[in-house]
């Protein structure tokens, strides 16, 4: 049997909410392809997103379709971390065997943003005395996918402001 995924179960059990998607995670859209004619077509298929980040994790498939029916081709995505966020498609285009027919499907979908930063301190005096100046290093890391414009503020002490930071995600 070929290597693919489809099912008979009406389309909308597979509808996917117009939720956003995180980075990180696997999901799956699907596809009603459609044979209104009186003889049964193969299509061979190729799924393709609008973003690297964005994989389909089968790309190429094939599907058999008897005449009057349809079938549900359902494409499985890893969606990468760094994938920023924002609105992609997700393209099935598909070619009949023996006519050379071709299908396009588009649909699209929503990556959500992921704010995480991580504050670690690398380096810290453990006592100082009255008056002496504290010199302290941190690691400051984004792993999400927005970027960030970060403020360095004090209650009590004064901040060398020899550094600007413009705090950008990890995404390239």
């Amino acid at each position: 049997m070929d290597n693919l995924f489809y099912s008979l179960i009406p389309g909308l059990y597979f509808s996917q909410k117009k939720d956003s998607l995180k980075p990180g995670t696997s999901t799956s859209i699907s596809f009603t392809i459609e044979n209104k004619g009186s003889v049964a077509k193969t299509y061979n298929l190729k799924a393709e997103s609008s973003s690297n980040f964005i994989i389909p994790i089968l790309k190429n498939g094939t599907v058999t379709i008897s005449p009057n029916e349809s079938k549900i081709y359902i494409v499985p995505l890893q969606i990468a971390t760094e994938t920023p966020q924002g609105k992609y498609s997700v393209l099935l285009q598909g070619n009949e065997i023996t006519t050379g027919e071709n299908i396009i499907q588009s649909t699209k979908l929503l990556v959500a943003g992921n704010r995480k930063l991580s504050l670690t301190l690398l380096d810290s005096p453990e006592f100082v005395k009255a008056g002496e100046t504290i010199k302290s290093t941190f690691l400051l890391k984004n792993e999400g996918n927005v970027s960030e414009n970060l403020i360095l503020e004090s209650k009590n002490a004064a901040i060398d402001l020899g550094y600007i930071f413009n705090f950008i995600s990890r995404r390239k």
